[in-house]
């Protein structure tokens, strides 16, 4: 009877281990596809205003821009969600070590890219700590878990700026486990930059 109820125990922990797992996979993909159209949203509207009556090279700049885009974030979406339908687990992880071999000199500007996306929340928190400075410490509070919770979700996209350069699963299993607390440094470094920075600095 004892082994019974340890068996049942293990897979009761294991069930939910699957169905948390598979929480995680489809929220983070949520935010990622969400990121993913208003930045090719965002290129387009780029695109439109360099078609304006501007300097041929900014009109050239702006078709490059709104390409790599297309391309890039077309096929986050579309790997994203192929991944998630072939319940490969963690996701982020299989999604990237599915990244393209890109030639060399592009792999700097794809990690960046990626790189640039996985900042974003912690970027928006620092900047929003510098022209906010009136705001009570509860939403200060909430600010924080907010970022935190975001930086854990587009975690991905840290994996993918280091795909971009080398695969090796020794590299990639050490990052994912740091996962946890780099979600929780992006909320504190918005929290230190809105107490040791931002009295100091007015952009308004």
């Amino acid at each position: 009877m004892p082994r019974l109820r340890s068996d049942v125990g293990l897979e009761m922990t294991m069930t939910w281990d699957r169905t948390r797992s598979k929480i995680d996979a489809v929220v983070s993909a949520v935010v990622g596809s969400l990121i993913a159209i208003n930045i090719t949203m965002g290129s387009g509207a780029i695109l439109f205003a360099f078609h304006q009556p501007y300097a041929m090279w900014q009109k050239a700049l702006g078709v490059v821009f709104f390409v790599w885009c297309v391309l890039t974030e077309g096929w986050f979406l579309i790997m994203v969600w192929k991944t998630i339908l072939r319940n490969e687990h963690p996701s982020a992880v299989a999604l990237a070590m599915q990244q393209p071999r890109l030639p060399g000199v592009l792999r700097p500007v794809a990690s960046l890219w990626w790189l640039f996306q996985f900042l974003m929340a912690v970027v928006w928190g620092m900047v929003l700590s510098m022209f906010e400075k009136d705001m009570p410490a509860w939403a200060w509070a909430i600010v924080a878990v907010f970022i935190s919770g975001f930086a854990y979700l587009t975690f991905g996209y840290l994996l993918l700026s280091i795909t971009a350069f080398t695969k090796r699963h020794d590299v990639m299993a050490r990052v994912w486990g740091w996962r946890g607390r780099w979600a929780i440094a992006h909320g504190l470094i918005v929290l230190a930059t809105k107490v040791l920075i931002a009295p100091h600095v007015d952009l308004k």
